[in-house]
């Protein structure tokens, strides 16, 4: 075999074992997760969420606004094909909707090393999402996280409307349907 070929292969296997040690530092992190499910109706965590620097990014950021907060993994194949397709419906909402009516998109990563997942951060389809991080789980245990991707509405006073957990291709449906309502409620006197 030639030496690049064999650097090929060991490369591969570097590339697998990390991924290995990633998806098991998840698992424990999550294993470490309250076993309850956050309820609808009850009141969102703290949104406390630290960019990729780790700077904490301050909670007024989020007051008053709409939210989509779906917490996702690199390694996770479900949350790749999600973030896109919340980024768009995000898009398309903002794109129409009043000042006061658009959505904060809220991308958190759990265990991922930032630097690693830049390819994310920098795709174009996700420009609207604010990516954060969360390397220790100390949001995946706050927001009693079970599987990836788990996504959440919350509405404008910080309560909890709606919930996915995993995959679902008509969630995006789901949630410019709960936007609108949203948007209809805030409009009343």
């Amino acid at each position: 075999m030639a030496r690049s070929a064999k650097m090929k292969v060991f490369g591969g296997m570097l590339v697998l074992a990390l991924v290995c040690l990633q998806a098991r530092q998840v698992r424990s992190i999550l294993a470490q997760s309250h076993p309850l499910q956050l309820i609808r109706g009850a009141a969102a965590p703290a949104l406390e969420f630290a960019d990729a620097d780790g700077t904490p990014i301050p909670p007024s950021e989020f007051r008053g606004h709409p939210l989509v907060v779906s917490f996702w993994a690199a390694w996770c194949a479900p949350c790749r094909k999600e973030l896109p397709e919340l980024g768009a419906m995000v898009d398309s909402w903002n794109a129409k909707a009043p000042a006061a009516d658009r959505v904060v998109f809220v991308a958190v990563n759990a265990g991922d090393d930032p630097r690693s997942v830049s390819m994310f951060v920098e795709d174009r389809r996700l420009r609207s999402a604010r990516f954060t991080f969360d390397p220790a789980g100390l949001a995946v245990d706050r927001w009693k996280i079970r599987a990836f991707p788990t996504t959440f509405f919350i509405d404008r006073s910080g309560g909890v409307q709606d919930i996915q957990e995993g995959y679902d291709a008509g969630f995006s449906i789901r949630l410019e349907a709960l936007l609108r309502d949203e948007s209809r409620t805030a409009a009343r006197p």
